[in-house]
């Protein structure tokens, strides 16, 4: 096990199960379409400008920097993780986007009655270890944070973080602020393809550009992938290569 690759013998992941998530999710696909040139989803510090929002057919806005025209600038447009001279290079700090896809894993969401919020242990547990890796490769603490849009997700992590000085909260509470590297935890995992308060675009385009040089997300594309949003997204990252089984870490 571990981080290195895929679990093997009576271990493995069942293919069809990581097949049929992936499968799952292509069913927005056609509702997005992107432009030739995609930018990088890593917020360039140069670029503070507002930038307007586009509607596509079914009234979803998207916002401009992350699916049109706004091109990062060329100072920071290869800013990767590896280039901080105390960070080590591999496969992940050496692209801007990592997305690691849960479905198929059995990681369910789970309702906080205390909270009145959604967490979902397993995908915590998960943003945890890669937030361990992260820093055993050269990322000082306080160069990293971990951050979910729900309350009681962001309790767990910090109280699974604790005492690593790595910063943990809520995507509303890291509104304009950034960290080298952003760990994203998603949360939503169910038989109904519900995604709640993921479907604020505008909200999770806050989310998807806290980080300068390196951005982990942790989801399960059958129920995001429903929404054209995140099915242009997670497009966006397979293309690049960026595209990953969370089976790789269990």
């Amino acid at each position: 096990r571990g981080q290195g690759g895929v679990r093997g013998g009576s271990d493995a992941a069942p293919a069809d199960s990581v097949l049929q998530g992936r499968g799952r999710r292509r069913i927005g696909r056609d509702a997005v379409r992107g432009t030739a040139e995609t930018p990088s989803f890593v917020r360039p510090d140069s670029l503070a400008r507002a930038v307007p929002h586009a509607r596509d057919a079914d009234g979803i806005f998207l916002r401009a920097f992350l699916w049109r025209a706004a091109i990062a600038h060329e100072s920071v447009r290869g800013h990767v993780a590896c280039g901080l001279p105390h960070v080590e290079k591999n496969d992940l700090t050496d692209a801007p986007l990592t997305f690691v896809d849960t479905a198929g894993a059995g990681f369910d969401e789970l309702w906080n009655e205390l909270l009145e919020s959604r967490e979902n242990p397993q995908e915590a547990d998960l943003a945890v270890k890669l937030a361990n890796s992260l820093l055993a490769f050269g990322f000082a603490p306080r160069e990293l944070a971990l951050i979910t849009p729900y309350v009681a997700q962001a309790r767990r992590l910090k109280g699974l973080m604790r005492s690593s000085g790595v910063e943990v909260g809520s995507v509303d509470g890291f509104q304009g602020r950034e960290k080298e590297a952003v760990i994203l935890s998603l949360v939503r995992s169910n038989e109904k393809g519900e995604i709640g308060f993921l479907g604020d675009t505008r909200r999770m385009n806050v989310a998807l550009t806290r980080a300068r040089r390196l951005l982990i997300v942790l989801g399960d594309s059958a129920p995001i992938g429903r929404h054209p949003f995140y099915s242009a997204f997670l497009e966006y990252a397979e293309k690049r290569g960026r595209y990953r089984s969370a089976w790789e870490w269990i």
